[in-house]
């Protein structure tokens, strides 16, 4: 047994992430909203960075929002964060069609 190892017993599912400041042991969380935000998909993920993040959130949202009106269902727009570049990304409107996870401008076309 390694004398340094370390684990969380309370929360084994949660990873050791590098952050700006260090390192935390937690998730990456993924939130996306409506356009008067209200939530309309969530996500823990143990990836790092946000990468692979926006073509699963879009087809999650995408999803839930079809669930809930009982109908197709299209994003007028998608906005995205992309750090560290601090650059806003946007494509529209999205379809469930299947999108880039490359953390580049995402094309969703319809």
């Amino acid at each position: 047994m390694d004398p340094q190892a370390k684990a969380n017993p309370t929360d084994p599912d949660s990873g050791i992430m590098k952050t700006a400041k260090g390192w935390v042991q937690g998730y990456n969380a993924q939130a996306m909203v409506s356009e008067d935000q209200i939530i309309i998909a969530g996500a823990l993920t143990q990836d790092a960075n946000d990468v692979r993040q926006l073509g699963p959130m879009v087809t999650a949202a995408l999803v839930n929002l079809e669930m809930v009106s009982g109908q197709d269902v299209e994003l007028g727009a998608v906005l995205a964060d992309r750090v560290p570049q601090r650059r806003i990304l946007a494509a529209g409107p999205a379809t469930r069609r299947p999108a880039s996870d490359s953390g580049r401008m995402v094309r969703c076309p319809t």
